[in-house]
This record gives C-alpha cells, sequence and structure tokens, in this order.
C-alpha cells in the first residue's frame, strides 16, 4: 500500500475528530463529560435553593443536659425542655443556662406564666406545674394523652394531649376546656385571638378561638408538626416529607406547598422570615415569608426546637445536647 492510499483511507477518522473536536468546544458552557461518560448539566448563576450549603454564623453554645426538645421564649426569658426530663432557664443575654429542676420525665415543651412553669411530661401524660423561682413542683395535672405541646397565650396555658386540645387556667389550675380535634395533636402557635393546631396523624390544621372552642379546619393533605404564623400566612411543616404547607392567615385555607431541603420538626417567625430546623441536616432553613427558599444556616447536631427572642434565634440540637444563641442581625445575611 502507497502512502497515498493510506492517506486516504484515513481521512474519514480524522474527519470524524475534527467534528468531534468543535462540537466539544462549542458545548463547553452547556455541560461537560464525566469520567463515567454521563452528560453532567453547567454550573448555573443561581443554584437550586435544594442544593445549597450551609452558611457558618457566629454563635454561642450553651449547653442543656441531654437530648434538648423544644425551646420556647415565655416570661422574659428562654425555656429549653429536655427529654430526659431537665427543664432549663436561661436569662436574657446570659451565655450559659439554669437548672430549674430535673422531673426524670420525658418532656416536650415547656413555658411559663404567671410565676409558674409548666412542662409537658409526653408518656405520663401530665402537665408539670413547677415554681418559676425554686423550681418546686407543684402540681402534676392529667391529661386525656401524650402531651406534646404547651404554649401560654390569651390568659391561658394550652395544652396537646392525644388527641385533644386542653385549656388551663394558669392562676388556678383548673381546666376551662377540652376540645377534641382528632387524630394525635401536635404543635400549636397563636394566630390573633385564635391558636392553631397542627395534627401529626390527620392531613387537617385547626383554628381555635380564645375560649378553646373549634373556629375552623383546614384540608393540608397529609400531617405536619412544626408551626409559625406571621402576618398574612401561616406555616405548617410536613412531618411525612421534606416540606411545608402553606395557608392564608385571613381565609384559613391551604394556598401552596413548599419544598425543603430535609426534615423539619420546628419553626420560628425570625423579622420578616421564616425560619425552620432541618433534624436530618444539622442546618436551619430561612424562607422568605412567600415562601422562597433564601438559604441555609449551619447549626448544631439534630436541631429541632427553635424561637426568636431578645434580638437572637435559639436552636435546641437535641443529637449534642446544646442551645445555639445566634444574633438575629448576624445570620439574616444571605449564604
Amino acid at each position: 500500500m502507497d502512502n497515498r492510499h493510506a492517506l486516504r483511507s484515513v481521512l474519514p477518522l480524522m474527519l470524524v475528530l475534527a467534528v468531534a473536536i468543535v462540537v466539544a468546544a462549542c458545548s463547553g458552557s452547556q455541560g461537560r463529560t464525566s469520567e463515567a461518560g454521563a452528560v453532567t448539566p453547567a454550573p448555573t448563576a443561581t443554584p437550586s435553593p435544594l442544593a445549597m450549603r450551609p452558611a457558618p454564623v457566629d454563635h454561642t453554645v450553651i449547653p442543656v443536659g441531654h437530648a434538648p426538645h423544644r425551646v420556647t421564649a415565655a416570661a422574659g426569658a428562654v425555656w429549653v425542655a429536655g427529654g430526659t426530663g431537665s427543664v432549663y432557664r436561661v436569662a436574657p443575654g446570659a451565655g450559659t443556662a439554669r437548672l430549674v429542676r430535673d422531673t426524670g420525665r420525658q418532656l416536650t415543651e415547656v413555658t411559663a406564666v404567671a410565676g409558674r412553669v409548666f412542662a409537658g411530661d409526653n408518656r405520663g401524660s401530665r402537665l408539670l406545674v413547677l415554681d418559676a423561682a425554686t423550681g418546686r413542683e407543684l402540681r402534676a395535672l392529667r391529661m386525656p394523652g401524650p402531651v406534646r405541646g404547651v404554649l401560654a397565650g390569651m390568659g391561658a396555658v394550652w395544652v396537646t394531649a392525644g388527641s385533644a386540645v386542653v385549656r388551663v387556667d394558669p392562676a388556678t389550675l383548673r381546666v376551662d376546656s377540652v376540645t377534641e380535634i382528632g387524630g394525635e395533636a401536635a404543635q400549636m402557635a397563636l394566630s390573633g385571638r385564635s391558636v392553631v393546631v397542627s395534627n401529626r396523624a390527620l392531613g387537617t390544621l385547626v383554628q381555635l378561638d380564645d375560649h378553646g372552642r373549634l373556629g375552623g379546619t383546614a384540608d393540608v393533605d397529609g400531617p405536619t408538626i412544626g408551626l409559625v404564623v406571621t402576618d398574612s400566612r401561616i406555616f405548617a411543616a410536613r412531618s411525612d416529607r421534606p416540606g411545608m404547607a402553606v395557608l392564608s392567615r385571613e381565609r384559613f385555607t391551604y394556598v401552596d406547598d413548599v419544598e425543603l431541603p430535609g426534615m423539619s420538626y420546628g419553626a420560628a417567625a425570625v423579622g420578616d422570615e421564616v425560619w425552620l430546623t432541618l433534624v436530618d441536616q444539622d442546618a436551619l432553613v430561612r424562607l422568605s415569608d412567600d415562601g422562597v427558599v433564601l438559604g441555609l444556616v449551619q447549626v448544631g447536631q439534630q436541631p429541632l426546637g427553635i424561637a426568636a427572642a431578645g434580638g437572637s434565634v435559639w436552636v435546641a440540637n437535641e443529637g449534642d445536647g446544646s442551645l445555639w444563641r445566634m444574633p438575629v442581625g448576624t445570620t439574616t445575611v444571605g449564604t
């Protein structure tokens, strides 16, 4: 075979290679080929909210015993309920927590009003009443089921217990009303002169008036736990998938769903934003009031409870036994 014949035989192959090089160069801005041969999309200017990385922030770590569950702002202090029975109080601006009492019970949430501390005993189906100054147990009120939420507001202490919401007079400790809502009543949030209640077994939220009477029911197509109410909306974190149901506060009707980067069980209003704990991501997710994901904030292990008070955001990290305090001004920057 002479040189001319050899050249003619390789020309088609050279042409194919040249075309491939040109195509690859032209498509460089659209994607790249991985070592496995799969084409992956090129980076975009704005990453997907679900692909954001948690941003580190300035914070103070406050030890609060084992397995802190919920954190509540009430009576001029921050209160932490521990899964192993501890009740902690943190004064505004303090860097340490004071143990109020170790109850030895599985506590879910705690609040304070009228010089008393009210703690939810989950397995014992009781509301424990402690003296706020000494920590001495004053009473143990029998509830109609496992206690999951405790909230002070509108002159009463509200308790989710079993399938009911119980209204207790904080001064007389008298049970004023027991309202059956079905399923498993979970968290609560104040909405004007009413209480919104999530349900971790039914796909509905209910609204009770200030006397504990049923005022409305909203279908959200799935169970929920964490709740937060803003000026115009109600946000309910789903307990069966990473997401949040959004409701109109005025009409108390379902509006939309927001996909989240992880599972959330706690929510709070922080300025004009909504913040949720992501227990499986060791992070918080920030949303605008219209449900747009703004970014992620890095916190401790397995964050569950969250509250905003005294110019700070407080997060109970169940996995490492810590309470994080973060200045609001530091954490609201974009990530």
